[in-house]
């Protein structure tokens, strides 16, 4: 019944992919340029968690907040980069 705290922390690993297409592929076709690139990489890292669960009335149902963050190495253009987020999320439950 009381409340409960969640921490965390470990690695991640993120694989990003993206295609673009242009509008006028098939009339660039013809001239023999790509209307068509697709982009990747590869991002490693890790994370942390924050969260906190409070019980709404009985110890199955449950209201919580959480709070995250991952950072992110990943070469993009021929360098080193990092990348960053930061999250927060309500969340609600029963549990069973």
């Amino acid at each position: 019944g009381a409340p409960t705290l969640r921490l965390g922390a470990g690695p991640l690993g993120r694989y990003y992919s993206q295609t673009l297409t242009r509008t006028d592929a098939s009339r660039i076709a013809s001239a023999a340029y790509q209307g068509e690139r697709t982009f990747s990489a590869w991002a490693v890292g890790g994370q942390l968690l924050v969260g906190v669960r409070v019980p709404l009335g009985t110890p199955n149902v449950f209201l919580g907040v959480n709070l995250s963050g991952e950072l992110l190495g990943s070469r993009l253009e021929g360098t080193l980069s990092a990348l960053w987020s930061a999250n927060t999320n309500l969340e609600g439950g029963f549990r069973f």
